[in-house]
């Protein structure tokens, strides 16, 4: 059944138009203020938002821009309701995004046909996307069909009805299409350097130690990994806990990055914020032991036994992007210069992986 969500702080008008679109079979939600609003999109996802302006504790306007910032309901169409009818207010709606502007007091119809016309133009876009994925699901993996789905559906999009799309939603498909790019570029380079670490590790028996190795201080490139990630890490900085001894090693440095760097984005995408990251390390004879311990959701016996490229865990549950490649890089890699690693785990609880490697000769 169709969901929207109607924000109004009027308590009769908020009922009238929830009265009305039950009658028409919608699944309607309520909630008197944008602050409630914002919760109640953020968790049941509507298909259609219809919001009065002039609200207490946050307004039409500020509601609506939260709303924005978040992917998940960035693209919910949006029908601002208000009393005022002056062309300024109505272009400072149409201006931020929103897909139409109702004007209080309005009859019944002219409701059921802006909602009709969000709606219809949601299911047309739905629809193309949901083709492009079909037909990509046949050839490509997950992790490759993700970004290529948002590429191509926002593109035929735009092509189909660019003169119908607003401004604001031009930008947000541009947006989805760069960070769709830019994903499926890292997922393309994932997938490169695991082929190239297999090929090396397959045509030679020999591990690598010295050959094209760097010597270097690990702890003092893991700060510099953590420092350098700071637009990944957003506002989990306060949840990164290092506890670091100097220790050399021998590997390539680039290589190094990369481990540290998708175990940490790793450790982000499967906790929450608040919960802590830790960095640890220590020498145990003539090894280094590194651990990074996440306070998530933990993996079970079966998704740690089963890494390998394009292995989801969990996709339709978490709807983050799948670690089964970047981990099974990080295990080549390791494997590589020689180096163990293992991931320790109880649900609901933490991870830890530990990776050792040998230290650098003195």
């Amino acid at each position: 059944m169709t969901k929207i969500l109607v924000v109004e702080d009027s308590k009769e008008v908020r009922n009238n138009i929830s009265q009305l679109l039950s009658i028409k079979g919608y699944d309607v939600e309520i909630a008197e203020n944008g602050r409630i609003g914002l919760e109640k999109a953020t968790e049941s996802l509507p298909d259609l938002i219809i919001s009065d302006i002039m609200m207490p504790q946050m307004d039409g306007h500020e509601f609506f821009n939260e709303l924005k910032k978040c992917p998940r309901t960035s693209l919910i169409p949006f029908i601002f309701l208000t009393a005022k009818a002056s062309p300024e207010a109505i272009r400072q709606g149409m201006k931020q995004g929103a897909d139409d502007y109702l004007v209080k007091p309005f009859r019944a119809n002219d409701l059921f046909d802006a909602v009709e016309a969000r709606l219809d133009k949601k299911r047309t876009w739905q629809s193309k996307i949901t083709g492009i994925t079909s037909h990509l699901s046949d050839y490509i993996p997950h992790e490759l069909r993700t970004p290529l789905v948002g590429i191509i559906g926002f593109t035929e999009i735009m092509l189909d009805d660019f003169d119908s799309i607003n401004n604001e939603e031009k930008i947000e498909m541009l947006t989805m299409i760069k960070h769709s790019s830019k994903r499926l570029y890292k997922t393309i380079e994932k997938f490169i350097l695991y082929s190239e670490v297999v090929l090396e590790l397959n045509g030679d028996d020999k591990i690598v130690q010295n050959n094209g190795s760097d010597k270097f201080n690990s702890s003092e490139r893991i700060s510099e990994i953590v420092n350098s990630m700071h637009h990944q890490l957003e506002d989990r900085l306060g949840d990164l806990k290092l506890n670091l001894i100097d220790a050399e090693i021998r590997m390539d440095r680039e290589y190094f990055s990369f481990i540290i760097e998708e175990l940490i984005d790793n450790a982000i995408k499967f906790s929450s914020k608040g919960k802590p990251i830790e960095i640890f390390n220590e020498i145990n004879s003539d090894k280094l032991i590194i651990s990074i311990t996440d306070y998530g959701r933990g993996m079970t016996a079966e998704e740690i036994n089963s890494i390998e490229p394009f292995v989801q865990h969990k996709r339709k549950l978490f709807e983050q992007p799948g670690i089964g490649l970047g981990l099974a890089v990080v295990y080549k890699l390791v494997s590589l210069y020689g180096g163990e690693m293992n991931i320790e785990s109880i649900r609901k609880d933490h991870t830890t992986v530990t990776l050792k490697f040998n230290l650098a000769d003195k």
